[in-house]
């Protein structure tokens, strides 16, 4: 997240014009921001949206341009307006590019409350795991039918699909009724910039009352994660989850996941409860 400052910088020099007027970029700004299909269908976040159209604004407005374009200077007013008068529901999308196949949309937000935000933002594990499923660094490991656990936004199952490859379809799941619902509104509208390379699926899924993999769409084959240790009490839940899924007791031969190491308790703690399922960590 850029400061004050430095986001007027980056505005600074997206209207610079050499030997122009500043009308061109200007409208190449205004195209960029209001007229994208998009951002126009999935609109980023209210806050940094308010901090964009403030640095436009202050720019439009400090008297080193020697024409400021109206359509421009009006947008900005007006969608300042707009966001102060939307509150409650969520903040907005988060769109991340899928070079050559298509975007992901995930609706956000901060203010759920209790356990429900946590599934309702973008972390750190889940865009790196992200973007090592598009780069394709995974594909060796990440194929046939693909369970996600704790899919909160769905990054990373829906990269997965969005990828396709070796993937025979994805199944994205979360124990927060709330979630689920919004992980299915981001199913459908990432399937709406461009159909999925891989068929996907949503389920609510309680991870202490799963019965082996018995009321999944599909036998798992691999399991994905991400962040799934943020939460000490829920490491050994997790850990008895995986020794269900995986082989010899389930059909996985193994999972991916990807954790922020938070603390060296934490991290004792998950390989502990690994090795007390007869797991092993690599």
């Amino acid at each position: 997240q850029l400061d004050a400052e430095a986001l007027r910088r980056v505005v600074r020099e997206a209207l610079e014009e050499p030997g122009g007027d500043g009308l061109v970029a200007q409208r190449a700004l205004h195209e960029a921001i209001f007229a994208d299909p998009v951002a126009s269908k999935y609109p980023p976040p209210r806050a940094p949206r308010q901090r964009l159209l403030k640095a436009i604004l202050a720019e439009l407005e400090s008297g080193a341009l020697c024409e400021v374009d109206d359509e421009l200077y009006s947008a900005c007013v007006e969608g300042l307006a707009e966001a102060e008068a939307a509150r409650g529901g969520f903040d907005g999308y988060r769109v991340l590019e899928a070079a050559g196949s298509g975007g992901v949309a995930l609706r956000v937000t901060s203010h759920m409350g209790g356990d429900v935000e946590t599934g309702c933002l973008v972390w750190s594990a889940g865009c790196a795991l992200f973007g090592l499923l598009l780069a394709g660094h995974l594909d060796a490991h990440v194929r046939g039918h693909i369970l996600e656990l704790g899919a909160g936004t769905g990054l990373a199952g829906l990269a997965a699909a969005r990828r396709g490859g070796g993937v025979a379809s994805v199944t994205l799941t979360d124990g927060q009724p709330a979630v689920v619902t919004n992980l299915r509104h981001n199913l459908e509208a990432t399937a709406e910039i461009a159909p999925l390379a891989a068929p996907a699926f949503v389920q609510l899924l309680d991870w202490g009352s799963l019965d082996g993999a018995s009321e999944l769409p599909h036998p798992p084959d691999v399991v994905i994660g991400s962040d799934l240790s943020y939460e000490p009490a829920a490491i050994p839940l997790l850990t008895s989850l995986l020794g269900r899924l995986l082989r010899p007791r389930g059909s996985a031969s193994h999972a991916v996941l990807v954790l922020t190491r938070r603390s060296e308790e934490t991290r004792a703690l998950f390989r502990e409860s690994v090795a007390h399922q007869a797991l092993r960590c690599e």
